[in-house]
């Protein structure tokens, strides 16, 4: 992606002041957007999300394929995109390894080092902090200078206390993540058709009532189809509520079924209690 900033030391400070890369939950402001480049490429935003309280952008599928893991993962507490790593650090670590400081062209400024992304965790009864760096497995294997930038940053984040992770295309389930992409797209689809104020809060409760009187054998699919006729409702809308329900957490799907929609309902939890086991990073 093509710079749009011209980074210079007035303008990193001008980030600073601003409060780039700092806060937690709803209050973090990530240091780079999608208007930090004048081409978004590959770039896309979230809906808010219920994790942490805000909209997240990201600037590549991997990211967002690792981010929707993170945010069903149960023991993430919060999720920090586009992290800054403190410049004078990353410039001792980077002396420490005798590897070249990146630098932004045209100023030949010290760049501001960000990790994809700064993971709180509960770990063992402890809050824990982990660098996440997102890579494609064919271009790490290519970029030697990539390897340096990544090696800068595990070093500054083990200084911080905090380890550091590469997360590969290649290690991303995707079974796993077409499945929270669907349930995901009912959170906008929501926000995009409601005849009236609190037509889906009614419909995911009709949806709730409805669906722990269903006969455990019955498909989740078929489910709404005919729930979707008796009641009287434009077809589709139980299951978009469905899914809203499990966005929410208060229905938990079988991730390990081949498709959720053909899950009998026996398979479903009410109220949710399965974890979605964490994707360990490359150490």
């Amino acid at each position: 992606m093509a710079g749009r900033i011209k980074w210079t030391e007035g303008k990193i400070q001008e980030f600073k002041d601003a409060k780039r890369g700092e806060g937690h939950g709803k209050n973090y402001i990530p240091w780079l957007n999608r208007q930090s480049f004048s081409s978004s490429g590959r770039s896309r935003s979230t809906g808010l999300s219920p994790k942490t309280g805000r909209v997240h952008q990201f600037f590549s599928d991997i990211e967002y394929h690792f981010f929707l893991c993170l945010e069903r993962d149960k023991s993430v507490l919060d999720i920090r995109e586009q992290f800054p790593l403190d410049r004078e650090l990353t410039q001792e670590v980077a002396r420490m390894l005798s590897i070249t400081h990146p630098a932004y062209p045209v100023t030949h400024a010290p760049v501001v080092m960000t990790v994809d992304f700064m993971v709180t965790k509960f770990v063992n009864g402890e809050r824990r902090y982990i660098g996440f760096d997102t890579k494609s497995a064919s271009d790490l294997e290519k970029e030697a200078r990539t390897l340096a930038k990544l090696e800068i940053h595990r070093e500054t984040l083990a200084l911080m206390g905090s380890p550091h992770h590469i997360v590969l295309d290649t290690m991303m389930p995707r079974a796993l993540i077409n499945k929270l992409e669907w349930i995901r797209r009912a959170n906008v689809d929501t926000a995009e058709i409601t005849p009236y104020e609190g037509y889906w809060e009614e419909a995911e409760k009709h949806v709730l009532r409805e669906f722990s009187r269903a006969a455990p054998s019955t498909t989740f699919s078929k489910f709404c189809v005919e729930l979707d006729a008796s009641a009287g409702l434009e077809p589709g809308t139980a299951m978009t509520a469905g899914r809203q329900l499990m966005f929410k957490r208060i229905i938990e799907p079988d991730f390990s079924a081949r498709t959720i929609q053909d899950s009998k309902i026996s398979q479903f939890a009410l109220p949710s209690s399965t974890l979605i086991t964490p994707i360990r990073g490359v150490a």
